[in-house]
């Protein structure tokens, strides 16, 4: 009975992993080859090598198909017996960098498996380049000068199950496609994953915590990034200049800036990210080309864009820690009102997006700007409330804006500033106790009237700005000047300073 149930045991082994006896292999170790690349060299194409435990200090050239597996995986298996004649108790597979400029280990082979590994050091802990299928699996890197795993012009591989620590990046893609990271973890890192120009790769739940930043996407298109955790990273997820990237059921939660998006053209701001993804818990409303739709305070969003849209509604929200509380990219007829928006780069950000209002929201302590408005012509902006942010609100390249009933306070550069503008009025706003209370810059044709600009460094400066009506203003208490700047070619009376 014992003799059945050992042989049944040794079945069910053979299942899990490949049966690998002393005939099959190549070993490293104390009897064995000495170090790796002895043994990858001596090996041949689609071998296997299995490592010893101990510390290999190394760099190892990979140029066949080739599995280097460290013993602990093997034995992980029940076979251990089977193919140790020198073991160590309680020790692992390490491999320490020799030259740190060079990677620990570099794959230049299609089809190679790295499993089960120590990595410390070298400029990467493994470096894939211009091969495919390759899998690396099971390692713990760490205290690499330029990332844990780089795949260079890379297809087809697989990262799953790593730990990557206190490297410069944890994986990062160049030029690579097709391939799947999943189940990793990357903590302690300048950046945990950084993909450039890569696409149609599979990220899919890997933890990203404790890095300056979690997840970066730059001009890579069409990757599917599932159900990772990002947390506690300063930057959490951004993409810049991506297109067509699909995020789903990702949830990121304290991170001082949650999520971002950066575009030079319109088509970056093109994904498909669903409400399953959540910030602190609270949905991603990411709406592209939706008409009619209005997102209340039930729903309790954790971040909101609105992209080629129409006659949208967002009310009631409370929005903080992302590049902005809310996005408009090429929107229109659409309503901003009632939020409470404190926390992040910018408050709430229109480019391209024409005749929206945005009316009574609360908007504070945001790094950059309060309000910022980008080529946004014919806007309302009516009885908000907006203080200590850097600037209360931006308008530039935007004509036909038209600021009425503001309260715009304690702000450490300007209340308003005005860049490249034309058109438009200042009506019953209160602008006080900002360095400057408002900017006219490159802007014509603007009038300005009834409006209390009071207490400020600077009431009113202009620059460069022609045609502008500058009337019936409290310009009291201003402590450098009620009038600044160039005044000539401008309409001036009847304020009171």
């Amino acid at each position: 009975m014992k003799l059945l149930l050992l042989l049944a045991v040794l079945l069910i082994a053979s299942w899990v992993v490949p049966f690998i006896t002393p005939s099959d292999a190549l070993y490293v170790g104390p009897g064995y080859y000495a170090t790796i690349q002895e043994a990858a060299n001596a090996a041949e194409p689609k071998e296997t090598i299995i490592v010893m435990p101990g510390v290999y200090k190394e760099n190892i050239f990979i140029k066949k198909p080739l599995r280097i597996i460290s013993f602990e995986k093997i034995s992980a298996s029940g076979i251990k017996a089977l193919v140790v004649r020198h073991f160590i108790p309680n020790t692992k597979s390490v491999v320490e960098v020799l030259d740190p400029s060079q990677p620990v280990f570099k794959v230049m082979a299609d089809n190679v498996e790295i499993n089960g590994f120590t990595i410390r050091g070298g400029s990467t802990g493994i470096l894939v380049q211009n091969a495919k299928h390759a899998k690396i699996l099971h390692n713990v890197i760490e205290g690499s000068s330029t990332a844990g795993i780089a795949l260079l012009r890379a297809r087809k591989s697989t990262l799953k199950a790593n730990l990557i620590q206190k490297s410069n990046t944890g994986i990062y893609l160049e030029d690579s496609e097709a391939n799947t990271l999943s189940d990793n973890e990357l903590t302690k890192n300048g950046r945990g994953l950084h993909l450039l120009r890569s696409h149609s790769n599979t990220v899919k739940n890997n933890s990203l915590a404790d890095n300056d930043e979690g997840l970066f996407l730059e001009l890579s298109n069409r990757n599917a990034i599932e159900a990772n955790q990002i947390k506690a990273n300063k930057w959490g997820l951004r993409l810049a200049q991506s297109r067509e990237n699909t995020l789903k059921r990702n949830a990121l939660t304290n991170n001082k800036h949650s999520f971002s998006i950066l575009a030079e053209a319109n088509e970056d701001y093109v994904q498909s990210i669903e409400t399953s993804n959540t910030i602190s818990g609270r949905a991603v409303y990411y709406l592209v080309g939706a008409q009619g739709v209005t997102i209340t305070r039930d729903q309790n969003a954790g971040y909101v864009a609105l992209i080629n849209s129409e006659n949208i509604t967002v009310e009631g929200q409370t929005l903080a820690g992302n590049a902005e509380g809310i996005l408009l990219v090429n929107t229109e007829n659409s309503h901003i009102r009632n939020n409470q928006i404190k926390g992040n780069i910018n408050g709430i950000r229109l480019s391209a997006s024409p005749n929206n209002t945005i009316t009574e929201n609360e908007i504070s302590g945001n790094e950059e700007t309060g309000i910022l408005l980008e080529a946004s012509s014919n806007n309302l902006l009516d009885r908000n409330r907006l203080s200590n942010n850097k600037t209360g609100v931006f308008i530039e390249s935007s004509d036909s804006v038209f600021l009425m009933g503001n309260e715009i306070s304690y702000h450490r550069e300007y209340g308003v500033l005005l860049r490249g503008c034309r058109g438009g009025s200042f009506e019953r706003n209160r602008i006080t106790e900002n360095w400057v209370g408002l900017l006219l810059d490159g802007s014509e044709a603007i009038s300005v009237s009834n409006n209390e600009i009071t207490r400020n460094n600077f009431g009113i400066y202009l620059s460069n700005s022609l045609n502008n009506t500058i009337s019936k203003n409290d310009l009291s208490g201003n402590r450098r000047g009620a009038l600044n700047g160039s005044l000539e070619g401008n309409n001036v009376r009847e304020n009171n300073e």
